[in-house]
């Protein structure tokens, strides 16, 4: 053994474990002239847990020295002097850059008032813009995936078109319950006021129920299908389905004088 450890390490050796480095470290900043101790711990690496419980699991080797120096403000700072090892950072939540970011913001915004008065007018026009176009800008994006899915040939133009429908409806106000029907509330109590409208839809929902709950369509009726399809895609419109009214129907076809599908759609 030798006298002094530290002195042995510092002037001979030069190698040992990390309570010489953390000792070592501590003299240096105290002979700089700062408050310095040594502190020792736990340092694991979260690879080694209970297979059951998935709790870290410590041993003797994770046993840690370190040094501390105390800042102006009392808090006392880590210092990692020992090969191999690294501190951590400590953890940030996910709010604080958001919370940073706001306070930076809000600070260059305070000393520039001319573009907080021109940030606000931009808020208050993109607000207006929102409330006023979304509807027309989601009814534009759902007739332009319905457009790319008629093409498809493994896609059934009938059950993309009825989605079409659904859409439009949820966006004009009157979204179909789940409890009705697509007869009893497309063709029921509130009719489509547009004759053209109405025509169309009392064309489609016999189609579109005996292409989900009859016998497969044959190849000759693809053609006649997607003229349904189309044909309701244009006329039964978000504006159409937002004029819907509970006063008297357009007279349609009812279930029972609807012929077979094949002489319907011809």
């Amino acid at each position: 053994g030798v006298a002094d450890t530290l002195e042995h390490f510092l002037c001979d050796t030069r190698r040992g474990p990390d309570y010489c480095f953390a000792g070592a470290a501590v003299l240096l900043l105290r002979e700089l002239g700062f408050d310095s101790r040594l502190a020792n711990g736990l340092y694991m690496d979260g690879n080694r847990r209970d297979p059951r419980s998935r709790k870290l699991v410590a041993v003797a080797d994770d046993a840690h020295f370190w040094a501390e120096v105390r800042d102006s403000e009392g808090r006392w700072v880590p210092v990692e002097a020992t090969p191999g090892y690294a501190l951590r950072l400590p953890a940030v939540p996910w709010w604080e850059p958001l919370r940073q970011w706001f306070v930076a913001a809000t600070c260059a915004v305070i000393e520039r008032p001319i573009p907080l008065v021109v940030a606000a007018f931009a808020a208050v026009l993109a607000s207006l813009a929102t409330t006023l176009l979304w509807r027309p800008l989601t009814d534009a994006g759902a007739t332009a995936t319905w457009r790319l899915a008629i093409r498809r040939r493994r896609c059934c133009p009938l059950v993309a078109t009825w989605r079409l429908l659904e859409w439009r409806a949820w966006l004009a106000g009157h979204p179909r319950p789940r409890h009705a029907t697509a007869r009893g509330w497309y063709l029921g109590a509130r009719p489509l006021p547009e004759p053209e409208a109405a025509a169309s839809l009392a064309r489609f929902i016999p189609c579109f129920e005996q292409s989900v709950y009859g016998s497969s369509q044959s190849a000759s009726d693809e053609a006649p299908i997607r003229e349904v399809a189309q044909a309701v895609a244009r006329h039964v419109t978000r504006p159409a389905l937002a004029r819907r009214t509970t006063g008297k129907c357009h007279q349609v076809a009812s279930r029972r004088s609807l012929p077979p599908l094949r002489a319907s759609l011809s």
